[in-house]
């Protein structure tokens, strides 16, 4: 229930917001149609006018699009109503916004203010607005945008080869690996050479000169 009553107010509290900024919205075209008419325009009393109403112009410009930013914030989770009042706010922010930049042009033509000081008039995301019309319209984001995206397919690791290892007292010998064309031997521990595969290839001795008699090491008593 607590919930539910905190959603309705904070309905309402954007419902309001929403009806504020129309209805600046309205006074905003109002001060837009106010320009001289006379002729003879040329007179201090006049460009004095035209710079006050230009000066609260601007600032219901701005207020609107400040408080547009804000109600922006949390108008993507609200409902339906709400969104189509936000929609319509911002095409016609959209469109003051260019009645602005006409009569600002208008202003400077008649002497009111020159180039230098031409203010910049804000302009209104145009992601923002497509947003609400997705929102109206009953799209979600995922159906309005598909974006393609192709993974390269990972390779299987391959298996680990498990090496065993047999150790002499003298001597290291591994087991064969079979993406390798040798065995590695070596008298000293933790150093291996890779050489031939013994099958293929017969082990090499120095020549016995001084008729000393060598202990080869009994691998079969370990396998």
């Amino acid at each position: 229930m607590e919930r539910k009553e905190e959603s309705k107010e904070t309905e309402s509290a954007l419902v309001q917001e929403l009806v504020k900024l129309q209805q600046w919205q309205s006074l905003l075209g109002i001060l837009l149609q106010i320009r001289p008419q006379a002729k003879e325009m040329d007179i201090a009393l006049v460009y004095e006018a035209m710079n006050c109403v230009i000066i609260e112009i601007f600032s219901f410009y701005n207020r609107i699009c400040n408080r547009v930013a804000r109600v922006l914030t949390g108008i993507y989770a609200a409902e339906k109503v709400e969104a189509a009042m936000a929609l319509e706010i911002l095409q016609k922010a959209s469109q003051q916004r260019e009645q602005l930049a006409l009569y600002l042009n208008f202003c400077r033509k008649i002497g009111v203010f020159n180039e230098s000081k031409f203010p910049e008039v804000e302009q209104i995301p145009k992601k923002d607005i497509q947003k609400l019309e997705r929102i109206v319209s009953g799209v979600s984001e995922n159906q309005a945008t598909v974006v393609k995206t192709t993974e390269p397919k990972e390779e299987q690791e391959e298996p680990k080869r498990v090496l065993k290892t047999i150790i002499t007292e003298t001597w290291e010998v591994f087991d064969e690996d079979p993406d390798s064309n040798g065995i590695g031997f070596s008298n000293i521990p933790g150093k291996t050479t890779v050489g031939q595969n013994p099958s293929a290839a017969p082990l090499k001795f120095p020549p016995n000169t001084h008729g000393q008699k060598y202990d080869f090491p009994d691998l079969i008593s370990f396998l």
